[in-house]
């Protein structure tokens, strides 16, 4: 593991941290659809339409949300898919995040599973959802591959990246080691069978142990994420997998960071972020968190910095650091306009009940960022406007600014929200 300094910008007192209220529309409530219990964000597809997903009734449902074509009028809920039969008794839950393609294929995960081959494992698969030919006609489920709980993993907890070529990216845990990031290639042929290819098999220690949070592709074909343990001082690590120069080679993963549970703190998740307009070695941005015994913080969002210099190290500044009374549980990351972050917690805010924050970049390189809480969701089993986003959720931003997510609790009898924020 490579040793760095770690720069604290902005370290946070609850008091400065600035505070201006977005305004919230509750455009979903669970209780008024087939479905309940939200499990994963929305995802923006064509035509401004959201995708996500729900565990409840047993299984996993697909759904999307149709914008209004009139101000003012309803957004139009819809089931796309839902588990059946054996599906519906084998899955528990789906894995956070769905990815679209250009032709507007959803992608996802499912991460708990029993079936014959993994009777007592957490197993799932990797599924595709492929839009009617004509409209109003049903969409199409496709399992492209079921890990078996052995060398391939098992239990993905995150979604996967789609790469050049159609190629899906994800990470599963067990597996030969403490977790893996593997390929899926779609096959040569319409009809034929994925092929699935484990990259990287984490070793634990200075590896890293346990990948969490989704993948993200840089120049050159590079992959990037988090492991919640492992690195060097077991509190969790940010890694890179770089493709062989040719076909058939072996990946190289490198740990670029380690964390080490002080000032830095420790279990990373939700993945990185890759900065905008950066190129070769990018600079990463993350969030990492949970409760460091004898911390004076609960939890970070942080940029990384490549080295200057061939065989140097990266650079972690921490730009934001929660307090303790925060409750900070830190969701995944995403960019906004003029290179705004934006990310959720599941227990922060003024309630404790979940929150949605901004970090502001500054005006002049080297400056601290700016904090704000954007909003924070009311305490209650069936607050107005849902609470507790789904831990591990991402947030989505449209072309019109507008903040689109999910809150697992909340709303006519705790069935969860789906919401529109005015930052």
């Amino acid at each position: 593991m490579r040793r760095i300094w770690i720069a604290i910008l902005g370290l946070a007192v609850h008091g400065a941290a600035q505070t201006s209220p977005g305004t919230l529309t509750t455009i979903l409530d669970f209780y008024n659809t087939t479905v309940f219990s939200p499990e994963t964000g929305l995802l923006i597809g064509p035509n401004g339409v959201l995708f996500g997903t729900a565990s409840f009734p047993p299984g996993y449902a697909v759904y999307s949300l149709t914008p209004p074509t009139e101000l003012g009028g309803s957004w139009t809920y819809a089931t796309l898919y839902q588990t059946q039969g054996t599906q519906r008794s084998q899955v528990l839950t789906s894995a956070p995040g769905l990815a679209i393609d250009r032709n507007g294929v959803l992608y996802g995960a499912t991460n708990r599973i029993v079936d014959t081959a993994c009777t007592s494992q957490i197993c799932g698969w990797i599924f595709s959802l492929t839009p009617p030919a004509s409209p109003g006609g049903a969409w199409s489920e496709t399992t492209l591959y079921t890990f078996t709980g052995g060398a391939d993993g098992t239990g993905p907890q995150a979604g996967v990246t789609i790469g050049q070529g159609g190629v899906l990216y994800g990470t599963a845990l067990g597996g030969a080691g403490k977790g893996l990031v593997y390929s899926l290639t779609p096959p040569a042929s319409p009809g034929g069978a994925w092929t699935q290819a484990t990259l990287h098999s984490f070793a634990d220690g200075a590896d890293g142990a346990e990948p969490s949070g989704p993948l993200a592709i840089g120049d050159g074909g590079i992959l990037y994420g988090t492991t919640s343990y492992g690195g060097g001082e077991n509190h969790g690590a940010i890694f890179s997998l770089t493709p062989p120069s040719s076909p058939g080679g072996k990946w190289t993963e490198a740990v670029i960071y380690g964390f080490t549970g002080g000032d830095d703190s420790e279990a990373p998740s939700g993945g990185v972020l890759i900065g905008p307009g950066t190129a070769g070695q990018p600079i990463l941005y993350g969030a990492a968190g949970a409760d460091v015994v004898g911390a004076s913080r609960n939890g970070i969002v942080y940029s990384l910095t490549p080295p200057t210099e061939a065989g140097g190290a990266w650079a972690l500044t921490v730009l934001y650091a929660f307090p303790k009374d925060y409750d900070f549980s830190p969701g995944p990351l995403v960019w906004g306009e003029s290179g705004v972050l934006y990310g959720s917690t599941f227990y922060g805010g003024a309630q404790r009940s979940g929150s949605i924050y901004a970090l502001i970049p500054p005006a002049s390189p080297g400056a601290p960022w700016t904090f704000r809480s954007i909003y924070s969701f009311a305490y209650g089993f069936d607050a107005p406007g849902g609470n507790s986003p789904y831990l591990g959720e991402a947030l989505a931003v449209g072309g019109d600014g507008l903040i689109y997510g999910t809150t697992s609790g909340g709303g006519p009898f705790n069935f969860g929200t789906a919401f529109s924020l005015r930052p």
